[in-house]
């Protein structure tokens, strides 16, 4: 079968296959072109470094002279217009914490684990990301985020469970974009906790609840369920906005008419999905299937269209498992 592509015996192949099967992420490489245009551009980093490192001993000493003058335009260009700042590391006293005015990532760490709304955070705070196994596990509510109206990325940690209470309705920001729930995660969610705008959705780790109509916003595009994350998916349940879905390693369920969103474009699998894939459940966007290593179904005639330019396999399948693929379908193996 010419369409079969073993990921490991071909180098130069179109997909990196390291990313192949990331757990959390798919970070695939999918176009020969965008490879060629990395590896462009790494050589020009490379000549413009040669170049650069002529006039550093120059640029140093100039540096030295203009740190006080230009100190924020310096931080802004290098990095990217962001300005942050971490806490967490000797926490001791609150008193102590003066969070600049002008901050707009916010970075939690450690020993982290006061309630928001006790801190002095600036209206200028864009992104709160909640980091390296921060303790943090306060409740979470309207004045938590009160003065907080441009904040658009949320990333909670590790410890995370909202005091083991659900996220009610209002209590995060409407102005949120990105939204990761943490690790440890796992509550109901209510119609209204997710903010409706946004855009990309993580579920954590660890969450594991049956999923209603109207618990996901009708504008995620992109939703990453967690790991142990193993319930059905009714029909109509995930919104139409939902480009890419990922399942975690453990979900192992049927899956049903309608519950993959009319617009998916892109299904990522984990490790333990094996089940069927019946007639008339992958909607006609889709074109990109990811299966992991425990999938070992014969494909069913018509349950996979023309619409699916690309599919990737761990397993080696029977080529006669694959018969009912279209010819059209790009087929790749990472055995």
């Amino acid at each position: 079968m010419k369409r079969i592509i073993n990921l490991k015996r071909r180098k130069n192949n179109k997909i990196n296959s390291k990313y192949f099967l990331k757990k959390r992420h798919l970070k695939i490489l999918m176009k020969s072109n965008q490879i060629k245009k990395i590896n462009n551009n790494n050589n020009n980093n490379n000549n413009n470094n040669n170049n650069n490192n002529n006039n550093n001993n120059n640029n140093n000493n100039n540096n030295n002279n203009n740190n006080n003058k230009n100190n924020n335009n310096n931080f802004n260009k290098i990095n990217f217009n962001k300005k942050k700042f971490k806490i967490g590391n000797n926490l001791n006293e609150l008193n102590s914490i003066i969070i600049p005015n002008d901050t707009t990532h916010l970075l939690f760490s450690n020993y982290f684990n006061l309630q928001l709304n006790q801190l002095k955070i600036p209206k200028s705070v864009i992104s709160i990301n909640f980091i390296n196994n921060c303790l943090f596990n306060q409740k979470v509510c309207k004045n938590s985020f009160s003065i907080m109206n441009k904040l658009k990325i949320l990333k909670f940690g590790d410890n995370f469970n909202n005091a083991d209470l659900p996220i009610k309705n209002g209590d995060l920001p409407i102005s949120l974009i990105e939204l990761d729930l943490g690790t440890l995660y796992n509550q109901d969610l209510e119609k209204g906790s997710i903010p409706l705008n946004v855009k990309k959705l993580s579920l954590g780790e660890s969450f594991n609840k049956e999923l209603k109509v109207g618990d996901i916003p009708p504008k995620v595009v992109s939703l990453q369920f967690s790991e142990h994350f193993n319930q059905i998916i009714k029909p109509n349940v995930l919104p139409n906005s939902i480009t890419d879905l990922t399942f975690g390693s453990k979900f192992n369920q049927p899956l049903l008419p309608n519950s993959i969103p009319n617009n998916c474009k892109t299904l990522f699998f984990g490790v333990d999905f094996n089940q069927q894939i019946q007639i008339n459940v992958i909607p006609p966007s889709v074109t990109k299937i990811i299966f992991n290593r425990s999938f070992s179904q014969k494909i069913l005639p018509n349950s996979i269209k023309s619409n699916v330019k690309e599919i990737y396999f761990s397993n080696s399948l029977l080529e006669s498992e694959l018969e009912n693929l279209p010819k059209t379908t790009k087929v790749y193996f990472n055995s």
